[in-house]
């Protein structure tokens, strides 16, 4: 099968990036042909796989690019097209007309105009369907934009997404949280499956353990670190936190470290290669998702949990879906700063509790995130849109 590929970067900087990228390699193990069409490479590369740059084809709006992905169509000639990551609801519409089409929705976008599914004027997490009421909430619970043209903008989006997605043949979502917001907003049951991503299993190492406590992801408010700092201030037993990681909040957490003098047992790495970021996961003795928002999945969790570390994090979104507590981690109730600093103790100072935990985080990825089993029901939803 020739498959097309749109997805906005194949940069390091999320885990809808860390997903497709594997995906495209996994794609040609499995003997397909993908092609790849995004606004920005960055560095990634794969022998034989094509990648188009096209950066018109990402614009939140507007035709420019439509004439840009029929020349890929034509020039590539593929079967059908797995959209990921595109803001532009119309280029989505355009690839369903000319040939089956596949979306995986990572994100919250589709139902979501503020994209978080948090109010975060009271910090509560929205349950709510798609609708008119979320230019209500806007401006009652700073959800979304405020500026009237920059909120229509998110919400006639959101709608047109929605809108589109009754037309493609297939919806794929990471987690069953995300596919159950796309249910209470419209779509059929029949139109969305969930397909877990897959994790690479390391070999077994002999262990380099330092014990750090390892952070990784976007540092932006629903990622939640200024609320793990908040936790590491109260741990009363000594730790090393790495922060691997970069974004707008870069500097309000490190100021915010030195104010809570914590800031010698932080350390802030920026955005790590895939390999030193192998590395963290391997020196670890824990990994803490300390998101805020509804996580639609948390790649991190099970990436971390494949070498053998336990995860504790809030409880919120696709995360239980992976998170098995006092099973392979430790869950902890959405922003409770004392619990969350009371379970990172815990993994600290119990070395046989933490071991075990960590084996069983490995085995359950093992089986449970499996490439070829993952894989084969990806290409066998391919073949479904083909038949």
């Amino acid at each position: 099968m020739r498959v097309l590929i749109l997805q906005d970067a194949l940069t390091p900087g999320g885990g809808t990036a860390i997903v497709v990228t594997r995906m495209v390699e996994a794609l040609v193990d499995a003997g397909c042909t993908p092609t790849v069409a995004c606004r920005d490479r960055g560095t990634w590369s794969l022998r034989g796989v094509p990648v188009y740059e096209v950066p018109e084809l990402f614009q939140p709006s507007g035709t420019s690019g439509f004439g840009h992905l029929q020349a890929v169509i034509d020039q590539e000639r593929p079967d059908l097209v797995h959209v990921h990551d595109v803001r532009n609801a119309g280029v989505i519409r355009l690839a369903a007309e000319r040939l089956p089409t596949i979306v995986t929705i990572h994100v919250h976008n589709a139902y979501c105009p503020g994209g978080s599914k948090v109010f975060w004027r009271t910090d509560a997490t929205c349950t709510r369907p798609l609708g008119v009421p979320c230019l209500i909430h806007a401006y009652a619970h700073r959800c979304a934009a405020r500026h009237p043209v920059r909120l229509w903008r998110q919400f006639a989006f959101s709608k047109e997404l929605m809108s589109t997605l009754q037309q493609v043949r297939r919806v794929l979502t990471l987690s069953n949280y995300v596919r159950e917001r796309l249910l209470q907003s419209g779509l059929s049951p029949d139109r969305v499956t969930v397909l877990e991503p897959w994790v690479e299993i390391p070999p077994v190492t002999g262990s380099n353990e330092d014990g750090s406590v390892l952070f990784a992801g976007r540092l932006t408010r629903e990622k939640g670190l200024a609320t793990m700092l908040r936790a590491l201030a109260l741990v009363r037993v000594p730790f090393t936190a790495v922060i691997a990681g970069d974004g707008p909040l870069r500097r309000a957490c490190e100021k915010l470290a030195s104010d809570l003098s914590i800031d010698r047992s932080v350390r802030f790495c920026g955005w790590l290669s895939t390999t030193a970021l192998r590395e963290e996961y391997a020196r670890s003795a824990l990994l803490v998702v300390p998101s805020i928002w509804p996580e639609p999945f948390g790649m991190v969790g099970p990436e971390a949990m494949a070498y053998g570390k336990p995860v504790v994090a809030f409880d919120v979104g696709g995360v239980r879906e992976w998170l098995i507590h006092e099973a392979n981690g430790l869950l902890v109730p959405r922003g409770d700063i004392l619990g969350l600093a009371a379970a990172i103790m815990r993994l600290l100072t119990h070395n046989e509790f933490r071991a075990e935990l960590g084996g069983a985080a490995r085995e359950f990825v093992a089986k449970r995130f499996n490439q070829r089993l993952q894989v084969s029901r990806l290409v066998a939803s391919y073949s479904e849109l083909l038949n």
